[in-house]
């Protein structure tokens, strides 16, 4: 899929171009120092500027939230060059760990290990990661806060930040400039942005982690100013219990039986991505990431990166499957996006069939459901995005459950059947053996031209010429094989597995005959005749 950007025209002008439009003013700061700061200059000189962009502003049109981000943007450059001195640093680790319950104060000391205005797309994507732990983390305090005032739980964090008792706790400043960074389709919505997957990492400027994590020293502070954080009720995470109940029978079924191919479907996920047509180019990064977590172990980080680009590719799966190819775009300023409620639902919301269910299968998509979807569920990116669960960067269920997400995108690019490893495999070894001959052949035909072959190279040559024909024929033949079973589910369904199994010796065995030290083409040939009597029909 070759889309540069999910972003509408709205949402792009006010994350991205009001930040390129004033870039002038990076460059220059970036010509001076970076100054350390005692907090409470930082704190007083943060308050007053978006007091004096967002007094008067009501925050109730589009161009009220443009207008406001770049009035703004000359406190974001600043925020760029502002750093911490060590013992204010300690401070702020002390404070947040109070108020962000679940979050180790070894995680908020790395939240400001900060890069400076780099465009490396490894620091970008490390930034992206942390911004989805502090947007995840500070809606979960926000509510602690909320519950100590009110008792209840709003909903949505949009109606969260318009509260009655939050504007009485921080003041009507402060939410308002939490309404500009979250606040729904007007806003700059990062929250949204990053945990729906809309946004590449090299679409987002850096400048706004650096507005986050100064955003929440500067009410952690107030907080312990009003001396609101001693005795706070916190709002309680959901227990590892949850976590282990809700993975029922049929749920736990399927993990034992991604279980049993773990190593194979991950060793190759990598050039899967690279490969397959359906993950856009621009968040082809987010899927490499994630791996790169994986490997180190970083499981609760891995999950972080993929599920938002899980929920990514289902809508563009869905936005094919039932041409409405504008819903992979994030809303414009008077609709909202297209969510997992509305990707795995039967049917659509202006009615008629859900047809995604034939792309995926039924039995793909009731697991989908259990995972994201159904109150009773896991509903896995729920929990994380809105800071109800910590993550578990070394638990054997998040272990299990990473893997299945892997092989979720594999399944959800080839289409979920048991023999779908298989037949990725014959693939690669299809390619691999026609490599082989290519590579070979243009070896041998230089040197033959350069008259450099020896007697015994030259009856190999001109043996391999003869076995051309017949081997190229025959790979050619497995690949439209392969094309059929993939394009025609229940053909593929149907195929025994015995029989793929078969096709894979033979394939791994012309790779072995076709390699540069071995050059067995009579073998080759040979293993190509088995092919008329294991196909049907050929």
């Amino acid at each position: 899929m070759d889309i540069s950007t999910f972003l509408s025209q709205d949402v792009k002008q006010i994350v991205v171009d009001i930040w390129q439009a004033s870039s002038h003013l990076s460059q220059l700061q970036h010509k001076t120092e970076k100054v350390c700061h005692k907090f409470e200059t930082l704190t007083c000189r943060f308050y007053e500027l978006i007091t004096s962009v967002l007094e008067e502003n009501q925050l109730s049109t589009t161009l009220d939230f443009h207008t406001a981000v770049q009035e703004l943007c000359p406190l974001f450059h600043q925020l760029l060059f502002w750093d911490f001195e060590s013992d204010d640093i300690e401070r702020f680790v002390e404070l947040l760990s109070n108020w962000f319950i679940g979050i180790s104060k070894q995680d908020i000391q790395d939240w400001f290990k900060v890069e400076y205005l780099s465009a490396d797309t490894e620091v970008n994507l490390c930034l992206v990661l942390k911004m989805l732990y502090i947007c995840s983390t500070l809606e979960h305090s926000l509510r602690s806060v909320y519950r100590l005032k009110d008792g209840h739980d709003p909903l949505l964090l949009r109606d969260l930040l318009s509260s009655k008792p939050l504007k009485e706790t921080f003041g009507e400043t402060r939410m308002k400039f939490l309404q500009v960074l979250f606040g729904g389709p007007l806003s700059l919505n990062l929250r949204n942005l990053l945990w729906h997957g809309f946004i590449s990492p090299n679409e987002l400027p850096s400048m706004y982690f650096h507005v986050l994590l100064f955003t929440i020293v500067e009410m952690s502070v107030f907080l312990d100013d009003q001396n609101l954080l001693v005795g706070m009720k916190k709002l309680p995470l959901v227990q590892k219990d949850f976590v282990r109940g809700v993975l029922n029978e049929r749920l736990a079924t399927t993990l034992r039986s991604f279980e049993a191919n773990r190593g194979c479907d991950v060793a190759n996920m990598n050039e899967l991505y690279e490969t397959s047509p359906y993950i856009p180019k621009s968040m082809l990064v987010y899927f490499k990431y994630s791996l790169n977590l994986y490997r180190s172990r970083r499981f609760g980080d891995c999950v972080m990166i993929l599920l938002p680009q899980l929920e990514h590719l289902l809508r563009c799966r869905f936005s094919f499957c039932n041409k409405c190819p504008e819903r992979v775009m994030t809303a414009e300023s008077t609709e909202f996006y297209t969510t997992l409620d509305d990707v795995l639902s039967s049917n659509l919301k202006q009615g008629g069939e859900n047809y995604l269910r034939y792309e995926l299968g039924d039995n793909f998509m009731v697991l989908l459901r259990d995972l994201f979807v159904l109150q009773d569920g896991l509903r896995l990116r729920d929990h994380l995005s809105h800071g109800d669960v910590k993550p578990l960067q070394e638990s054997d269920q998040i272990d299990q459950l990473i893997e299945f997400l892997a092989g979720s995108h594999l399944h959800t690019l080839h289409r979920a059947s048991p023999n779908d490893v298989i037949i990725r495999q014959i693939s690669l070894n299809v390619k691999k053996a026609a490599e082989n001959i290519k590579n070979i052949l243009e070896v041998r035909k230089r040197m033959f031209k350069e008259r450099s072959l020896r007697s015994r190279q030259r009856k190999n040559y001109i043996c391999l010429l003869c076995s051309r024909p017949v081997l190229f024929a025959g790979l050619r033949f497995l690949t439209l094989y392969i094309l059929v079973l993939i394009h025609h589910h229940g053909f593929m369904a149907d195929t025994p597995q015995r029989l793929l199994r078969k096709l894979l010796q033979i394939c791994e065995n012309v790779v072995t005959f076709t390699s540069a030290d071995v050059n067995k083409w009579k073998e080759a040939v040979n293993l190509m005749a088995k092919l008329s009597k294991l196909i049907p029909g050929l």
